[in-house]
């Protein structure tokens, strides 16, 4: 019994015969320092059941040891539970067996299970620990997390045998971004106040991440990309998932596709251009700290893209528990056309006695002209260099002390305006060019930048 003893049920012998039966009968042991007695041939012995043992001594003259009322340890009344003996068991979901372990989705651990070994016939019972936060799941209520430790069944009275299977159908949910550990014992049917359980026979380590990696190409990122901008794509991913699991992203998983925006076709490595359907998974190769990269000769050597028409770099990237994050990124125009800039006023070799405004014209081409997927990248804008010839000086806004050779001669201009993409006017009007010109021979120089950079 729990509680105090029960008399009427005694053991009354040391024989594969004995049984428990009203009593009490007390067995008596040689005087000495300690004393043992022997049961393993009792047959008698029921799992998950308490039993008292008392003890008591006599001297030579019958003088008797009262017995402690209630069970102690460490005293001549003491309590005891018979608890399964020589089970063993497995838990073979979550496993290093999974293709995914020790990482899983919400969705693809929802059955906990695996096999047992036991004698006499029990029930499974798992105990579920959220390790980050103390948690473990009590079966009372589907989604319920609770701090103290508590073992979960089912189906409840499920029985187990020798090398029987068992299962748990985990109701949810789980917490996301988390460790777990799942440990497996077997307990005696029915169970008897709740004891007489095996110790954890197996546990299993493993992680809950409902999350996608997040991806973001770096490059391409501008509008649009000159030449010797785009040896290499590159990117940056990031997988969230639980405490202290630093390798959580696939990082083999993760690759690049290019795609035109003319037609939608895509990148094909054997081919060496673009196609329709699905192309060529461009794996991207690891530098550390979450960034990933991709090159090929032929974006080294500048044959991946055409002059004028736009593409897109896509990354792709899966995390261990599967999960596939797409990082989608910006549309960019290739141009590696260089803009021109012509000069309306002044006039070449024409003598003037002032200079309020230098204006022009400038151009950016179409690569292919009735192409309506192929344009310009735009311009940006337009540089003013003067040079008086006589000491070989610049103007730098204020008066000629600028060294020609450095970028700072080139002044852009004041006046921008682009009317169609590629076709611009431009104006550069300052009243301290006319106070630093005197008489002599200058030189005026400009040039056109457009939004690739060229």
């Amino acid at each position: 019994l729990a509680g105090a003893p029960d008399f009427n049920f005694c053991l009354n012998g040391l024989t594969g015969g004995a049984a428990f039966a009203a009593g009490p009968t007390w067995f008596e042991r040689p005087a000495g320092a300690s004393w043992s007695l022997n049961t393993s041939a009792v047959p008698a012995w029921n799992t998950g059941t308490f039993y008292h043992v008392l003890a008591r001594s006599t001297d030579v003259v019958n003088n008797m040891e009262q017995v402690n009322a209630a069970a102690a340890n460490n005293t001549n009344h003491i309590r005891f539970r018979i608890v399964v003996a020589g089970a063993t068991g497995v838990i073979l979901k979550p496993s290093i067996s999974d293709l995914t372990f020790p990482f899983y989705t919400p969705t693809s651990l929802t059955t906990i299970s695996g096999t047992a070994d036991v004698n006499p016939q029990t029930h499974a019972q798992v105990r579920i620990h959220e390790t980050d936060t103390s948690r473990y799941f009590d079966n009372n209520a589907p989604g319920s997390w609770i701090v103290g430790s508590t073992w979960v069944t089912s189906p409840v009275g499920t029985l187990i045998g020798v090398g029987d299977d068992w299962s748990y159908a985990f109701p949810g949910p789980w917490r996301n971004h988390f460790n777990y550990t799942v440990e497996l014992r077997a307990c005696p049917n029915p169970e008897v106040g709740g004891g007489g359980c095996s110790g954890a026979l197996d546990t299993q380590t493993f992680v809950i991440d409902s999350s996608a990696p997040v991806n973001s190409v770096t490059n391409p990122s501008l509008a649009a990309h000159r030449a010797g901008t785009l040896a290499a794509l590159s990117g940056t991913v990031t997988d969230p998932t639980a405490p202290s699991q630093p390798n959580s992203l696939n990082s083999s998983s993760v690759y690049y596709r290019v795609v035109r925006m003319k037609d939608a076709w895509e990148w094909r490595i054997n081919a060496s251009t673009f196609q329709a359907g699905p192309g060529d998974n461009l794996l991207a190769s690891d530098q550390g700290g979450g960034l990933f990269t991709y090159t090929t000769t032929y974006l080294t050597g500048e044959l991946m893209f055409e002059d004028g028409y736009q593409y897109r770099a896509n990354l792709f990237a899966t995390d261990k528990a599967g999960n596939v994050g797409t990082g989608v990124g910006s549309i960019f125009r290739y141009d590696v056309s260089y803009p021109t800039a012509t000069m309306t006023v002044p006039l070449p070799t024409v003598a003037i006695n002032s200079l309020a405004t230098i204006s022009g014209t400038a151009r950016a081409p179409n690569p292919t002209l009735g192409d309506s997927n192929s344009s310009p990248s735009g311009m940006l804008g337009v540089d003013v260099k003067i040079q008086k010839l006589s000491n070989g000086i610049c103007f730098d806004g204020t008066s000629f002390l600028a060294v020609c050779s450095l970028p700072a001669a080139w002044i852009p201009a004041t006046g921008f305006y682009e009317s169609a993409p590629g076709v611009a006017t431009f104006t550069y009007t300052n009243a301290n060019l006319d106070l630093a010109l005197i008489s002599g021979v200058y030189s005026i120089a400009v040039r056109a930048r457009d939004v690739a950079g060229n």
